[in-house]
């Protein structure tokens, strides 16, 4: 025993020593920052500091607040107006009203600041989601970082705390998902979650009639393309047909023209309801 202990005395360390080196250096390389980080912080900042004014540039946050505050109290959608002075009980449908409950709990937690920070979250994922995508399908770090940072930038003059910001996160994920279908990277199963993502977006903005045009410009251009180059491209035909029944399944149906009068009641009652979430 002490010849081993002169031994290992003599040797220095254990032998197990010399891979906790490797182990740091492996520790900083995760917790180094790269691109996709500094873009999430950048964008962060920049909604903080730049746009904090703007989003609440108009009234429809406070209308959205207090439509989820009465779905929140009622558990369930209104039919009719409740906020109006002059229209009240008119017919009115909140077909928007995901957003409206998710802004209602966001400045229940943590006031105008919660909606803040949900609005920036928005933002933020909504072009890392982006960025993420452009790089692993090869395009150029720094050219795909410079083009999101001005997209970002062009955008801001739009960023207000309403549901149009979520449309931008989920026409990325959409279009995301028929990119890497069409090039054969993904399975044309990944094509299944596609209906629910629009029947989730059809409650939260009317933007998604958007997805219902990406969607017919893919199939279209990919069925085209294929139909003309022949038989080489036979297995692009056939993905572009794989379209087809999303498009069927996110088209709209005999009542999607029911939520279009709730329109005009929304920017007819902004002010006042805003007024209303304004004294809690």
């Amino acid at each position: 025993m002490s010849h081993d202990r002169g031994r290992r005395l003599a040797g220095g360390r254990p032998s197990a020593a010399p891979g906790a080196p490797a182990r740091a250096a492996g520790l900083r390389d995760r917790l180094r920052p790269g691109f996709t980080d500094l873009l999430g912080i950048f964008l962060a900042i920049l909604v903080v500091v730049v746009g904090a004014h703007r989003l609440f540039g108009d009234a429809d946050a406070g209308t959205h607040i207090a439509t989820g505050r009465w779905i929140l109290e009622h558990r369930r959608i209104p039919g009719t107006d409740p906020f109006s002075g002059t229209h009240a009980g008119a017919p009115w449908f909140a077909h928007e009203w995901l957003a409206d409950v998710a802004s209602a709990m966001a400045y229940r937690v943590a006031g105008c600041a919660g909606l803040l920070a949900a609005s920036a979250l928005a933002i933020v994922l909504a072009h890392v989601v982006l960025f993420r995508f452009l790089v692993r399908r090869g395009d150029d770090v720094l050219v795909a970082f410079g083009a999101v940072v001005a997209a970002a930038a062009t955008a801001s003059s739009h960023w207000l705390a309403r549901p149009h910001l979520l449309t931008v996160l989920f026409l990325v994920v959409w279009t995301i998902v028929l990119e890497q279908v069409l090039s054969g990277r993904w399975r044309p199963r990944a094509l299944l979650g596609l209906p629910p993502l629009a029947l989730v977006w059809a409650n939260v903005h009317g933007g998604f009639l958007v997805a219902l045009i990406v969607l017919a410009c893919y199939t279209t251009g990919a069925l085209i393309t294929a139909l003309s180059r022949g038989p080489a491209l036979r297995p692009r035909a056939a993905r572009a047909r794989s379209l087809l029944p999303p498009l069927a399944a996110t088209s709209p149906g005999p009542r999607a023209r029911s939520p279009i009068p709730g329109g005009g009641a929304c920017r007819g009652t902004s002010s006042l309801s805003s007024r209303a979430v304004a004294r809690p």
